[in-house]
């Protein structure tokens, strides 16, 4: 598979949100396993603004794809970043 695909950029852009809101979860929380810990935070409405801040480091993915000229990956960044704003769209008014 090339470098510089949208299906890496995909992959890339939907695991740094989710990485950086596992560590936060798990650095922020008890003994509790992840699951339990996002399940609690989604009981206190804290899930989608807790994702909102998650999703952030994809900018940085996104200029440095875009600075190496990486454009088909910047199209991935871009399709996983819009699936995390329907995410925290229905996190937030959905339920």
């Amino acid at each position: 598979m090339k470098a510089n695909s949208s299906i890496i950029g995909a992959l890339v852009g939907l695991l740094v949100p989710a990485s950086v809101l596992a560590l936060y979860v798990l650095a922020t929380t008890d003994n509790r396993g992840i699951i339990d810990s996002l399940l609690e935070t989604q009981r206190i409405r804290l899930l989608a603004p807790l994702l909102s801040l998650a999703v952030l480091p994809n900018l940085a993915v996104f200029y440095l794809l875009l600075q190496r000229n990486k454009y088909q990956s910047v199209r991935g960044v871009i399709l996983a970043t819009l699936f995390y704003a329907l995410l925290i769209v229905f996190l937030k008014f959905g339920m």
